[in-house]
């Protein structure tokens, strides 16, 4: 497999959305890892 044909910017492209990608897979992970500790620490509502 050749890719000599791609240049340097658009490696750096490439290179930049997949870090993006990852990044914004990280974040969601971490939020919803937040929003699961937050959950169990909240009292449970009392009955109705």
């Amino acid at each position: 497999m050749n890719l000599s044909f791609l240049t340097n910017w658009e490696w750096l492209i490439i290179e930049l959305i997949v870090l993006g990608l990852a990044v914004r897979e990280l974040v969601s992970l971490h939020l919803h890892k937040r929003r699961e500790a937050r959950r169990q620490n909240e009292p449970p509502e009392p009955p109705r």
